[in-house]
């Protein structure tokens, strides 16, 4: 699990013991104010976080080892210089997820990042893909990422309901070695304000 308290990323393995949860060592992930963090589950000991850091403007992602109850914090890497407004994340294999995150800054953009991890070090391969971009009038406030497999993962993206409503859009991204595409399928409500 992973969360922040006012001036904190945290994270805690938390296990199934016969029905009840052991709640194992809290680790300190770094020291800063987010409001946003997410998971992605490589294997049962590195899981890959990604998380917004409001103190210094950025959104960052690292490698969090597992050994029991126990997680060690390993080095940050900075994949956006805004902090976000939303972010999640989700594994595609043992070595690589899948980063997807709203900037603030106008929030108008929702963003796509392939990660690779080996030996506890992250690498991104290829550059930063739009999932979609908001009229002016429109906030993105939302956005989630599904592995369908090793290979693709499809990524949502919502405008604030004060600022446009229920607009969303759908689109598949296939990654290949060191490049992630977006498909050209692709769905949109209706009352949707956002456009490539």
């Amino acid at each position: 699990a992973i969360w922040s308290t006012a001036s904190a990323v945290r994270a805690v393995v938390l296990t199934d013991s016969g029905g009840s949860i052991a709640v194992g060592t809290v680790a300190n992930v770094e020291t800063v104010a987010s409001n946003c963090q997410a998971l992605a589950f490589l294997s049962n000991t590195k899981v890959v976080a990604v998380y917004s850091d409001t103190t210094n403007t950025r959104t960052s992602a690292l490698v969090l080892g597992i050994s029991g109850a126990t997680i060690t914090v390993n080095t940050r890497y900075t994949i956006n210089s805004n902090s976000s407004v939303q972010a999640r994340a989700s594994a595609i294999s043992s070595t690589q997820a899948v980063a997807v995150f709203v900037p603030t800054g106008g929030a108008t953009v929702t963003q796509a990042l392939p990660i690779t991890e080996a030996s506890n070090v992250l690498t991104f391969p290829g550059s930063v893909e739009t999932v979609a971009k908001c009229g002016a009038s429109g906030t993105l406030g939302y956005a989630d990422v599904v592995a369908i497999n090793s290979s693709r993962v499809v990524v949502t993206a919502g405008t604030d309901v004060s600022n446009g409503g229920n607009a969303c859009a759908a689109r598949i991204f296939e990654i290949s070695g060191s490049s992630v595409s977006g498909c050209p399928r692709r769905r949109e409500s209706r009352r949707c304000n956002i456009c490539d």
